[in-house]
């Protein structure tokens, strides 16, 4: 039998859904009416399933009519549902926006031109742009700025400017700012090595949803490094991390899973995060589960699979993942014994 908080609670979640619908509904009429802004609402919605079930290509549609009536965030968010299929017309979406004075647009078209997306690699042009959207109020274009300035590359490094960027950026709660802020803290790039303020920033990061600033700060509590150490909630944080998308805390978490490490043993579940991670191209990741398919762990030995897993890492950059491949006979190597 139903008692009254339970129907209350029916009721109220029947009500919630008929707001959402409501309010899907009229953003569709108000987008049809012409209210262009509209559409850029509702194609998020579409775009994120929120009232609505998730369907990018209806994003794609809504997002196009109002890039076409001038709606310039619709167009920077139109050429991100690009980026996978159509470099070049990314490109020239996130150019169109940030032409028309979209901060966020002139963010993604520095990216493009900073990593070589659609573009050729040209860093003194990200520089502009990421400048340019910095001071039009982007904030992710001041924390780009600030990193390649203090990388030095293809410019003049400047630490002291790249980190009053990185502070701008992250007092305007742009968290992956304040995650790099705490990296050059913990680090001692650019500023005196301050551990205690690193981990402050990790958390700030990670409280807003950063899932790197997560699992670098659980990294942190494993290694005992300006926290006390505290396995479990390193482990609770590579989950947040894993849980939030970011690769390489599934790829930690795997391990502590492995390992028995602030979690109960269960190599199973740490060979299947860590295959997460290295589908997500997390190079260590595969290397951990190359070094599981070896041994076993988890997984049923095979060294054809870990010789596989560490060519991937070693063809990506990753010298330990070229070390295993060297010391694995599958892999062909002459220099295998």
């Amino acid at each position: 039998m139903c008692s009254r908080a339970g129907l209350a609670r029916v009721c109220s979640v029947a009500s919630l859904l008929v707001t959402l619908c409501a309010s899907a509904v009229h953003a569709q009429a108000d987008c049809d009416g012409g209210t262009t802004e509209h559409c850029l609402v509702l194609g998020d919605k579409y775009r994120d399933g929120v009232d609505v079930a998730k369907d990018p290509a209806r994003a794609a549609a809504l997002y196009q009519t109002a890039c076409d009536a001038g709606v310039l965030a619709a167009c920077n968010r139109l050429g991100a549902l690009y980026e996978r299929q159509d470099a070049a017309r990314a490109v020239a979406l996130y150019r169109k926006a940030c032409e028309g004075g979209d901060p966020y647009g002139c963010v993604n078209l520095g990216r493009a031109y900073w990593v070589g997306f659609g573009v050729a690699p040209n860093t003194p042009q990200a520089v502009a742009l990421f400048q340019k959207a910095c001071e039009g109020g982007g904030l992710p274009g001041c924390t780009n700025l600030g990193l390649v300035y203090l990388g030095g590359e293809g410019v003049a490094a400047d630490t002291a400017r790249a980190i009053a960027l990185l502070q701008k950026a992250c007092d305007g709660a742009d968290l992956e700012g304040c995650n790099s802020l705490a990296i050059a803290y913990e680090g001692g790039l650019g500023v005196p090595q301050d551990v205690a303020r690193a981990v402050a920033l990790y958390e700030k990061a990670c409280d807003g949803g950063n899932a790197l600033a997560c699992a670098n700060l659980g990294e942190d509590y494993a290694d005992g490094r300006g926290v006390p150490k505290d396995m479990a909630h390193a482990a609770a944080l590579y989950q947040k991390a894993c849980e939030g998308g970011d690769f390489w805390g599934c790829g930690k978490l795997g391990v502590a899973y492995v390992l028995g490490s602030g979690v109960p043993e269960d190599p199973a579940r740490g060979a299947t995060l860590l295959q997460k991670a290295c589908d997500g191209a997390d190079l260590e990741g595969c290397v951990r589960l190359g070094i599981a398919y070896e041994g076993g762990l988890g997984v049923p030995q095979d060294a054809a699979r870990a010789a596989a897993l560490y060519r991937k890492a070693c063809d990506g950059g990753d010298a330990r993942g070229c070390a295993q491949l060297k010391r694995t006979p599958e892999s062909g190597s002459e220099d295998a014994p």
